[in-house]
């Protein structure tokens, strides 16, 4: 189911990297931060969109029905990640995987 979930194809014969079809969002306000997790994943195979800001984010996300992960800093200016979080999943209709990132936040935020 889950990777039905995510849409992935047969992994790549060469690499053994499952193939996602679309790009992987990466939602950060910190623009080096965007820049080592997009080259990270472009290495390694993946597509990745980049957004600045949850405005940003949630037009990519409305605009390109194939972004099927996104990667969000929890602390961003405006409307945070977990704000993001909750205004997609009550926009979107389709199956959006969220991997929420901090590189401030204690235990109170990882429990939110």
């Amino acid at each position: 189911m889950l990777e039905q979930t995510f849409r992935r194809e047969e992994p790549d014969l060469e690499t053994g990297i499952p193939v996602l079809e679309g790009p992987i969002l990466v939602v950060d306000d910190e623009e080096p931060i965007r820049e080592e997790l997009t080259g990270y994943l472009g290495d390694k195979g993946y597509r990745c969109a980049t957004a600045s800001n949850a405005s940003q984010a949630m037009d990519i996300i409305r605009n390109d029905p194939d972004v099927c992960i996104v990667l969000c800093d929890i602390r961003m200016p405006g409307q945070d990640g977990l704000q993001m979080l909750t205004a997609i999943r009550g926009e979107v209709a389709r199956d959006i995987a969220f991997i929420v990132l901090t590189g401030h936040g204690g235990k109170d935020e990882a429990i939110r």
